[in-house]
């Protein structure tokens, strides 16, 4: 009974990075090369070009950085869930603790800082091929103070944020999300509520200065 699970485990599991810094690029491909059942399939240094890449390929694992020169990465990673064919590792030097744990509550799979030993990068990808989730340690600290101070929303709320904080409209991101746009109306204004504002681009002001989003760099 364990033998197809078995070989299952043995299959290569292929990443896409996606992340601005060429040494990051290098250290991941000198990380993987110490495994034969691990394959990067592309790298790109943008989120735009990777997602469009998306569309016609598929691998097992997105390994993501947050802070990107042309969309934050908690928009990003909404837009890789929704397609819903792989998992996500944050992979970020960022400090925000609670961006991180905003990423969590969106979906992400498993979170690593960059601060980290290249260990943990290769227990996050056993991880989130087994469908487990994993938290390093300097993540978990990162996070660690939040408890009881966080602005607690549900998955589909921010989601919503982390779209309209990137830009989109609700037609734009009703069809990201798969839902009508009277419903992103509705989501909008209880997050209006939830943080005390009056109109949408102060909600995504107080929602940066929570740490609930961050810009692109």
């Amino acid at each position: 009974m364990d033998e197809p699970f078995e070989a299952d485990r043995e299959m290569p599991i292929s990443l896409l990075l996606i992340d601005d810094h060429e040494l990051a690029h290098a250290g991941m491909r000198m990380v993987c090369a110490t495994r034969s059942d691990i394959r990067i399939a592309a790298c790109f240094p943008l989120a735009r070009p990777a997602l469009e890449w998306l569309k016609d390929n598929t691998v097992d694992v997105v390994v993501l950085d947050l802070e990107l020169p042309d969309l934050a990465g908690p928009s990003v990673l909404v837009k890789i869930l929704d397609a819903g064919r792989c998992k996500v590792i944050i992979l970020t030097g960022t400090g925000f603790g609670k961006v991180l744990r905003t990423c969590l509550d969106l979906g992400a799979q498993c979170v690593v800082s960059k601060a980290d030993p290249v260990q943990y990068a290769l227990d996050a990808i056993d991880a989130a091929r087994e469908g487990r989730t994993f938290v390093s340690p300097t993540a978990e600290r990162l996070m660690t103070g939040l408890l009881g101070t966080d602005i607690a929303l549900p998955p589909r709320q921010l989601a919503v944020l982390q779209l309209l904080a990137a830009g989109e409209s609700n037609k734009e991101i009703a069809f990201r999300l798969g839902i009508t746009p009277p419903t992103v109306s509705f989501h909008l204004a209880e997050l209006r509520r939830r943080l005390e504002a009056t109109s949408n681009r102060q909600l995504v002001d107080r929602a940066r200065a929570a740490g609930l989003v961050i810009s692109a760099t």
